[in-house]
């Protein structure tokens, strides 16, 4: 497979994508429910703490694991977001006639759909950074953070964005 055409129909999709104002917003609507999520998770912790109880588990697994953890919470709610940027991907192209002038070129249809698919990794990516940059504040703040348990979570928060991306591309 031809590498420089799939980077630069991904190039381009996220072009697309960031110059529309949805990729934008979905991030920044991410960003501010990650930290009500977030703040909420901090305040039932720190209730807890108050009240006098001693807390039984691992500060980190109560903010990252567990049905209230933040992992938990993102997991609900991550397949809203990734159908509104996947569900335009193809459409789009056929849509505007496009895709016809994308089968002449010298292209065939899994360097489109691998394009396609390295741009939504690459947004993907971008939505794991805004999941991390929380918990990174977390290394600092808590002390004896259990790391790879953190680690595992961001890799499987992205390898469960990209399980969405695969499905709705193929959609």
């Amino acid at each position: 497979m031809n590498r420089k055409l799939i980077f630069g129909i991904a190039r381009n999709e996220l072009a697309t994508l960031f110059y529309s104002p949805v990729a934008w917003l979905l991030l920044i609507v991410f960003a501010c429910q990650l930290g009500f999520d977030l703040s909420t998770i901090l305040a039932a912790i720190t209730r807890i703490k108050a009240l006098g109880s001693t807390i039984n588990f691992s500060v980190t697994a109560g903010i990252v694991l567990g049905y209230q953890g933040i992992y938990e919470v993102i997991q609900q709610t991550i397949y809203l977001y990734i159908p509104l940027l996947t569900m335009n991907l193809m459409s789009r192209e056929y849509a505007s006639g496009s895709i016809k002038l994308l089968y002449s070129s010298p292209v065939n249809s899994m360097h489109i759909i691998g394009g396609k698919f390295l741009a939504m990794v690459i947004l993907s990516l971008l939505f794991v950074v805004i999941l991390a940059l929380p918990l990174a504040v977390m290394f600092i703040a808590v002390p004896a953070t259990d790391v790879p348990l953190v680690l595992a979570g961001l890799l499987s928060m992205f390898l469960l964005m990209l399980t969405y991306c695969a499905i709705g591309l193929f959609m």
